[in-house]
């Protein structure tokens, strides 16, 4: 059994160094969207704000007209002579300019700060895709070298095949060097687990027709979870 810091390959050293700059960069990237991130939201709710204070300086506006019409009207009803109407918008309008500049101000800062999100965001997911590219090369690499040592290990089970099936060939030259005897005595060398030993194994049949490779297939998954967080990850194989 290998533990998660056991290579069981000779993966590409250059993969790895290539994974983990990828991993390194990425993740200094996702801290810049993250700290973008945060500056957007206080500067929507910079915006928000304003436009609130906006709302309620034109509700005092509008509640000071009203006020200021009703005591008007109570002036004329009481006289002929018409009184001087006071401009409220005037009283206001300083007032206004300063909110709606303070408002501009802070719409036009959060565009840009949302605009230097959007492109940090679009940096962060290339650098995503290199991660997961570098990420899927070493997994095809480990791939490989399962592929290799199963064809390693076939062409070595053939050999010994070929040298337990000598000991068959043996049997006879055995008994034909013993002159000493009158007729001539085969020894049976080739045991019946030898015997069964020189066929091929078949497949395993599983319950249902299950596959086990769908067991494995988590393995392989885990591996490139891991693998996009530590580019010295390797495959746990039990």
């Amino acid at each position: 059994m290998n533990d998660a810091n056991t290579p069981t390959n000779a993966t590409s050293t250059e993969d790895r160094d290539l994974l983990a700059a990828a991993i390194v960069r990425r993740n200094a990237i996702a801290a810049k969207v993250s700290d973008s991130r945060a500056a957007l939201s206080r500067a929507a709710a910079l915006v928000k704000s304003l436009h609130s204070e906006m709302e309620q300086h034109e509700a005092a506006l509008a509640t000071h007209e009203l006020n200021t019409a009703e005591a008007l009207a109570a002036q004329l009803r009481q006289g002929t002579t018409l009184p001087n109407v006071d401009s409220t918008a005037d009283a206001g309008k300083a007032e206004r300019r300063a909110i709606q500049s303070r408002l501009n101000v802070a719409i036009h800062a959060h565009g840009q700060i949302e605009s230097e999100t959007k492109n940090l965001e679009g940096t962060l997911a290339h650098a995503v895709a290199v991660v997961r590219k570098h990420a899927l090369a070493i997994l095809r690499g480990e791939a490989e070298q399962v592929a290799d040592s199963i064809l390693q290990q076939e062409k070595d089970l053939w050999q010994r095949r070929i040298l337990l099936r000598g000991i068959a060939f043996a049997e006879y030259k055995l008994a034909a060097m013993d002159g000493s005897k009158d007729r001539l005595e085969v020894p049976t060398l080739l045991t019946v687990q030898s015997t069964r030993a020189l066929q091929p194994a078949p497949e395993p049949q599983y319950a249902g027709g299950y596959d086990p490779a769908k067991d494995t297939s988590l393995k392989w998954q885990a591996l490139y979870c891991a693998l996009t967080e530590d580019a010295q990850a390797f495959l746990v194989v039990t």
